[in-house]
């Protein structure tokens, strides 16, 4: 299944300790409302286990996007750590900021190391 805009909302589920996934792709003529994904039992060791599979659905970028942004907004971040841009630039601001007050109150020339 290939799905151009397909629009995957997220809400929490504290029930279940997680999120609940739902998808809508709609156009001008029609609303596809995602229904409940049924895995198929596959064992072990058979001849069917080596098989290919294809993925369940492909999104497309924007999807993608759509999807990681709602992830975010429920309050979840990457797990290895990994700083956005912005979060960078902005800590980057903060340090510089830090380190003019430092200065200022030693009264050292951060630039050369002296004594003002």
């Amino acid at each position: 299944m290939i799905v151009n805009n397909l629009k995957i909302y997220l809400q929490t589920s504290p029930m279940f300790d997680g999120i609940g996934l739902y998808g809508i792709e709609e156009s001008e003529k029609y609303r596809a409302i995602a229904e409940p994904l049924v895995l198929r039992t596959i064992l072990k060791g058979t001849e069917e286990e080596g098989f290919s599979h294809s993925p369940f659905v492909n999104i497309s970028n924007a999807s993608a996007q759509h999807l990681l942004n709602q992830l975010w907004n429920l309050g979840f971040r990457p797990s290895d750590g990994v700083a956005s841009t912005g979060q960078l630039e902005s800590l980057k601001n903060h340090l510089e900021d830090m380190r003019l007050i430092v200065g200022d109150k030693l009264k050292i020339d951060l630039n050369k190391g002296r004594v003002k």
